[in-house]
């Protein structure tokens, strides 16, 4: 068994080098998956909300319908259809050891479109994934597979493209692989993070981080404020930085961040190659608080004990600078983007042992939560915990419990709050004090309270009284109750109409609680392929060869929520 995982690594470590070394012979391996000049609105390891940007983002003039081109040739493994996500995917297994991968397509073409109709239909639903073997879907280099889109988690028109690894499906850096894109244009540096890293630690004569503006001096950053920098004990460094390509105005991500002191590489970091199972330690990569508050993304050139990302090398100390006093020193930030552009930023730190200016905030009720470690809590009618992995570090929690607001039905219960990450899920579970009617009982549901004091489900399983959730993030929580169905507006049509002339059926659904969750269409009691646009609300169906021509028909809509309220909507047309 070692002998095969050693070589299989081999294998993979060739695999990358020559991605990342033969990009003229990748050249001309893949076409391009576009007609049009390539320009990117995001690039590979771009900061998300929890998680990296695993692939680039093709622009497609702000339009749909764009021809996708197949890469290469090979087979589709995979077809995935949802509302959110990558919506309208397409999976390509080439033979050389790779997968490329077609996001946000509004539709696929020719023997693929067939086959994705004719499943959606065997199995009466929208929405699936399959994996197919190598005989079922074959296609070629230049192919037209699918026209671009903005489908699922889309928020404008473009082509999201991935390459992966085939064995492990960890997504590569696609811009390596020798597409013409133009940049010339290095990284823009915005503010400089300093962070006191334990209880004695002091930067300028305070226990909180310091954020400095930055300034651009002929080709190199420097430090708006000529204060010099007084450190004590151990700190870390972060810097918000962000890159820009050629021709375009899109903020998108660095490749890499090397730090040095006096001289001294101390840590590194590039993106090459992230596991899909390492993408949620964003939230530990990014300092998670600031960006919260602040909306910004500062990348801290320092790792906390549960991050556990493979993109870091040549790391000392996990790039922790300690500074006795009277230990001066210099250090050297230098910031990449792919192509090889770089932006410096040099400064001094100065180790004195210095006073406290103002004392650090400290809470009584907090409690110390580790890391490492399973946590438990009980407070009047909530019980809780956290299990070991699900911070990033050790972190100062407080739990309490207020007063219910309105529509709640339980206590609301105040765990810390949002700023604080999390890797894994924690479980709660909170008691009902009240007797509900059985057919009640499946509509009760964990809230996450918003400032406004209002409700978005997180769902949630009852049994004897307590209802039991999983959660990703800290907030305020309570038990709410829907019973309310969902809503469904027509859009253009009503009662008896004449749609012959039209070619496809629309609604807008929504639901103001547990949202939606199942919708399902039939004509003249036929199932018809009825799809969902999470972002517009929107249920559409195409007309095609199941519904006859020239007579009235009888359609019926089912439509239901997370908490299976469901609303019937009835209509004749003719058509």
């Amino acid at each position: 068994m070692k002998k095969i995982k050693l070589n299989t690594f081999l294998l993979e470590l060739l695999i990358l080098t020559i991605t990342i070394v033969n990009t003229s012979a990748q050249t001309n391996r893949y076409c391009a998956p576009l007609d049009d000049k390539l320009f990117l609105s995001a690039t590979f390891g771009e900061l998300r909300t929890d998680h990296f940007h695993l692939g680039i983002d093709f622009k497609t003039g702000g339009e749909t319908g764009k021809n996708i081109y197949c890469i290469n040739d090979g087979f589709v493994s995979r077809i995935r259809v949802s509302t959110g996500g990558y919506g309208n995917a397409l999976f390509v297994q080439h033979p050389d050891g790779y997968t490329s991968v077609y996001g946000h397509l509004q539709e696929y073409k020719g023997t693929i479109a067939d086959f994705v109709k004719n499943y959606q239909y065997s199995k009466e639903t929208h929405t699936f994934e399959i994996f197919l073997k190598p005989n079922d879907l074959q296609v070629k280099k230049g192919q037209v597979i699918a026209l671009s889109g903005n489908s699922g988690y889309s928020f404008g028109p473009h082509l999201h493209f991935e390459m992966r690894i085939t064995s492990t499906q960890d997504p590569l850096n696609v811009m390596q692989f020798g597409y013409d894109i133009k940049d010339n244009v290095a990284p823009k540096l915005l503010n400089l993070a300093i962070y006191p890293m334990n209880d004695t630690s002091l930067v300028m004569s305070s226990c909180k981080k310091v954020i400095l503006a930055l300034e651009k001096i002929g080709n190199k950053y420097q430090i708006q404020n000529k204060e010099p920098l007084v450190v004590y004990g151990q700190v870390g460094i972060g810097i918000e930085a962000y890159d820009y390509l050629s021709e375009t105005n899109n903020r998108c991500g660095v490749y890499s961040i090397e730090m040095l002191r006096d001289s001294n590489r101390v840590f590194y970091f590039e993106l090459n190659r992230v596991p899909y199972s390492e993408s949620r330690y964003v939230n530990s990569f990014i300092d998670y608080e600031d960006k919260m508050i602040n909306q910004r993304y500062i990348q801290k050139i320092f790792i906390d004990p549960n991050n556990q990302l493979s993109i870091y090398k040549d790391v000392f100390n996990n790039g922790i600078l300690a500074f006795a006093n009277n230990v001066n020193d210099t250090v050297l930030l230098k910031i990449k983007d792919t192509y090889g552009n770089e932006s410096y930023l040099d400064f001094e730190l100065f180790g004195k042992k210095h006073n406290l200016i103002n004392p650090c905030p400290f809470d009584s009720l907090a409690i110390n939560v580790k890391w490492n470690k399973n946590f438990t809590l009980t407070l009047e009618g909530m019980n809780l915990t956290i299990p070991s992995g699900a911070l990033y570090k050790d972190a100062d929690l407080i739990f309490r419990s207020e007063t219910p607001c309105v529509g709640c039905l339980s206590p609301v219960y105040a765990i810390h709050n949002k700023n604080v990450p999390l890797h894994r899920s924690y479980q709660m579970s909170i008691k009902t004090n009240f007797e509900l009617k059985p057919e009640l009982r499946n509509k009760l549901f964990i809230a996450a309270i918003s400032p406004e004091n209002t409700m978005m489900s997180y769902g949630g399983n009852y049994k004897r009284n307590v209802i039991t959730g999983k959660f990703l993030q800290f907030g305020k929580f309570s038990v709410g109750i829907d019973t309310v169905s969902p809503i469904v507006i027509p859009l253009g049509i009503y009662e008896g109409k004449n749609l012959s002339k039209e070619n496809r059926l629309r609604f807008r659904i929504k639901d103001e609680l547990s949202g939606i969750a199942a919708y399902n269409g039939y004509i003249d009691n036929q199932w018809v392929l009825f799809e969902y646009d999470l972002k517009e609300n929107l249920l559409s169906y195409r007309f095609d060869a199941k519904v006859s021509k020239d007579k009235m028909h009888n359609l019926d809509l089912f439509v239901s929520d997370d908490r299976d309220n469901l609303t019937v909507y009835h209509m004749k047309f003719f058509y």
